[in-house]
C-alpha cells in the first residue's frame, strides 16, 4: 500500500535549516606544516684572512621579520591557513643552505660574524606579503605567492643592498591540507630566494 506523506511542517523545517546551516558555514584554521630544507648550512667556526684584493666577507642570516598585519596566509574555501614561526625558519634555513652551496662562509650568530672577520655581512629577510588560495576546494587550482624584502647590512650597519622577490607556486585541484598547504608555500619561497642568489647585486654585496 502506497503511503502519501504530508507537507514538511514549518518548525521541523526550520529545525532542519538551523542544523544544516552551521554546517555548511563553519570554517577552521590550519598552520601550514613546512618541508625540511633541501640543503642544509655549513658554518665556518675560524677567523677569515682578508687578502689584497680580495672581498670575501663572513655572513650571518640574520632572523627573518614578519611585516604582515597578522599570521594569516590566505584560504581555500572556507579553511583558513596560517604560517608564522616554522615559516619564517623554513625562509631562513632555504636562505642559509643555499648561501652555502654557493661557498659562502656563514657564521652562526652576529656576535661569530663580527669575532672570526672585520669585513662581514648581514643579510636580514623580511616577509612583505603572502597568499594562498584557491576559491573551492574541488573545482579550483591553488595558487601560493611570497613577497621577501632582501637586505644586506655592512659591518657598519649601512644597508648596502636591498631588493624585494615574488615567489609563486600553483597546482590543480586546490590543496587544503596543512603539509600540502606548506609544501606549496615551500614552492613559492624558494622561487624567491633562486631570484635572489641569481642577482648579481646581491652577489656582490655577499661577496659572490
Amino acid at each position: 500500500m502506497t503511503r502519501f506523506f504530508g507537507p514538511l511542517r514549518a518548525s521541523s523545517a526550520a529545525a532542519l535549516v538551523g542544523i544544516a546551516i552551521p554546517v555548511l558555514m563553519t570554517g577552521c584554521t590550519k598552520s601550514m606544516t613546512f618541508p625540511t630544507a633541501s640543503v642544509m648550512p655549513s658554518y665556518n667556526d675560524s677567523p677569515i684572512q682578508q687578502t689584497a684584493g680580495q672581498f670575501r666577507p663572513i655572513v650571518f642570516v640574520a632572523e627573518v621579520r614578519d611585516n604582515r598585519p597578522n599570521s594569516v596566509a590566505g584560504a581555500v574555501g572556507n579553511v583558513t591557513f596560517e604560517a608564522s614561526g616554522e615559516f619564517r625558519q623554513f625562509i631562513k634555513s632555504d636562505l642559509e643552505g643555499r648561501l652555502s652551496s654557493a661557498g659562502v662562509p656563514l657564521a652562526r650568530s652576529r656576535s661569530d660574524a663580527q669575532a672570526q672577520s672585520n669585513v662581514n655581512r648581514q643579510v636580514v629577510t623580511s616577509i612583505r606579503s603572502t597568499s594562498y588560495g584557491g576559491a573551492t576546494a574541488l573545482l579550483h587550482k591553488t595558487v601560493a605567492g611570497i613577497n621577501l624584502l632582501v637586505k644586506v647590512v655592512d659591518e657598519n650597519g649601512r644597508p648596502v643592498f636591498a631588493q624585494t622577490y615574488f615567489g609563486s607556486a600553483s597546482k590543480y585541484p586546490a590543496l587544503a591540507s596543512a603539509k600540502q598547504s606548506g609544501d606549496m608555500m615551500a614552492q613559492a619561497i624558494r622561487q624567491a630566494t633562486d631570484k635572489a642568489m641569481r642577482d648579481s647585486e646581491f652577489k656582490a654585496a655577499i661577496g659572490l
